[in-house]
């Protein structure tokens, strides 16, 4: 259909090889080739899918809630686990004393906390991405292309911007959408991303805190290290050779006192979690400056189009994901409005 065309004009006679249905977005009627599944209205700009199934979102709901639930509690609990054991295991023996290290470290261990559960919960407990409020449905109440690139959601059965989808684990449509994490219970979208990032960013720093501290106590306390940290200066620190120490400290540990082994489970986890959580911390990080979301890199994958695109506005996007303020205030744990009500005008 012609945009320059009057409203009037779009209600085409019926001829042989066309097919009409009416607009969801304006209520004006569309005439469109048989064959075509897709069209847009010439008026409004929104989308339609010619005879659109609906399907049925709560096959499983259940299941998807109940995972996710079980999953919030898993990781609350781990990173509970990983700051007291550490709290508990390194502090008594590297600070048995009042002193400036033990201030020191006492500060750094509460920022990096503090920050990893504010950011988890405001991850896990906010709303992803609400979608604004658009009139819809009548001619006299929409303008000339105000639902440009809109689709209809047929489960929340109202429009859904470009770049928003709908979520069956949370039954809501998500503005800008990157994907279901079931380790937050939620969606990752236009509102949480900023504190999802922040979140990963204080998870790989707090790991990687405790995994440092967490061997050099070893150093202190287990002898099977001491002897390595004391042997000659030639020694090769290979991977192997750390292994292999890890592995013999290990074999020791019926030995020692509770407090050693519990370093050797941090020493594990935190590394483990520090090289699990950067990957998808530097994904995240990617696709964002890319102004990509994890659903574009699976549809571009399905089309058989999958390349990484070159940086588009690499900076507004950060910009917009994390505030207009300076960069050195991104990582403070504060809630930026501003940041959901921009992304909401822009749609």
């Amino acid at each position: 259909m012609d945009n320059n065309e009057s409203p009037e004009a779009w209600k085409d006679l019926q001829s042989d090889g066309y097919s009409s249905t009416i607009c969801w977005g304006c209520g004006l009627e569309l005439t469109f080739p048989s064959l075509h599944r897709v069209l847009k209205c010439g008026w409004c700009g929104a989308i339609s899918s010619y005879n659109m199934h609906t399907e049925n979102q709560q096959q499983c709901s259940w299941c998807s809630h109940f995972v996710d639930r079980v999953s919030v509690i898993v990781v609350l609990t781990l990173i509970i686990v990983i700051i007291c054991a550490g709290l508990w295991a390194v502090f008594p023996i590297l600070f048995p004393r009042p002193s400036f290290g033990l201030f020191f470290h006492s500060v750094i261990a509460t920022i990096l906390a503090v920050n990893t559960l504010f950011n988890y919960y405001l991850v896990a407990f906010m709303p992803a991405g609400p979608l604004p409020e658009l009139a819809w449905g009548n001619f006299h109440l929409v303008h000339k292309g105000t639902l440009e690139g809109h689709r209809f959601c047929i489960f929340c059965k109202r429009p859904k911007p470009p770049g928003a989808h709908h979520c069956r684990s949370c039954k809501a449509c998500v503005l800008e959408m990157d994907h279901h994490c079931p380790f937050v219970g939620n969606c990752i979208g236009a509102a949480n991303q900023r504190h999802f990032i922040l979140f990963l960013l204080y998870a790989v720093l707090s790991n990687i805190y405790v995994l440092v501290m967490s061997i050099y106590t070893g150093l202190k306390i287990w002898p099977v290290l001491a002897s390595l940290s004391n042997g000659p200066t030639t020694m090769s620190w290979s991977v192997s050779t750390m292994f292999a120490a890890y592995m013999r400290a290990m074999a020791s540990s019926v030995y020692v006192s509770a407090r050693a082994l519990s370093l050797l489970y941090l020493v594990a986890a935190s590394l483990s979690i520090s090289i699990g959580v950067g990957l998808l911390l530097y994904q995240q990080l990617q696709l964002l400056y890319c102004g990509q979301t994890y659903i574009d890199t699976l549809q571009a994958e399905s089309d058989n189009s999958f390349a990484v695109l070159p940086a588009k506005h690499g900076w507004k996007n950060l910009q917009n994901a994390f505030g207009s303020m300076h960069p050195l205030t991104w990582v403070f744990p504060m809630f930026h409005a501003d940041i959901i009500e921009r992304k909401v005008h822009e749609k």
